[in-house]
């Protein structure tokens, strides 16, 4: 019996040296000379997953995608700065954190002003290509963007009370700017 495991050891022992020595003749430099380009791992997302993912940030108190300065298209404009969890409007701090969902499931944000004697509104986030509700003329509201006037193509921060009119959105809207 022992014999047999002393064989069997020993013929091991040979199949791992041959394999060791045909790996050694074989010639590996065409795949060592490839230059390595990059280790990064890339994932495409969609435009939905994009939404998703920053929704989700927004969720769980990570403000980062709102960061930095925001800047309506009016001639009047309005300019908003979002750093970290305080949003800064015409002057004035306010203190963000998580409120709730829309209807139609988008996340916005509480604004506590730093007075308590100051009224507050929501911040809502919409990311590219989401649509902005709007308050028609009859008094209707329209969820399908057809009336929307602001520019889908890019992130977009609204500070507002209540659903605006086409004209109240080209007003208050604020996109971000690049400096």
């Amino acid at each position: 019996m022992k014999n047999i495991k002393k064989k069997k050891i020993a013929l091991s022992f040979l199949i791992i040296a041959v394999s060791l020595v045909f790996v050694m003749l074989l010639d590996f430099s065409p795949i060592r000379s490839q230059p390595v380009k990059s280790n990064k791992i890339f994932i495409n997302y969609n435009e939905q997953e994009l939404q998703q993912l920053e929704y989700d940030q927004l969720e769980h108190g990570n403000f980062s995608s709102l960061e930095g300065n925001w800047k309506s298209k009016d001639k009047n404009w309005i300019r908003l700065a979002v750093d970290k969890g305080v949003l800064i409007a015409k002057g004035k701090r306010y203190f963000l954190s998580l409120g709730g969902k829309t209807e139609w499931g988008i996340p916005y944000l509480n604004s506590r002003p730093e007075s308590p004697y100051r009224h507050s509104a929501q911040l809502t986030f919409y990311p590219e290509g989401a649509k902005i509700p709007v308050r028609l003329p009859n008094g209707k509201i329209d969820y399908t963007g057809k009336h929307d006037p602001t520019d889908k193509s890019k992130a977009r921060l609204l500070f507002s009370q209540t659903i605006l009119t086409a004209e109240g959105l080209q007003k208050n809207v604020c996109y971000r700017r690049n400096f």
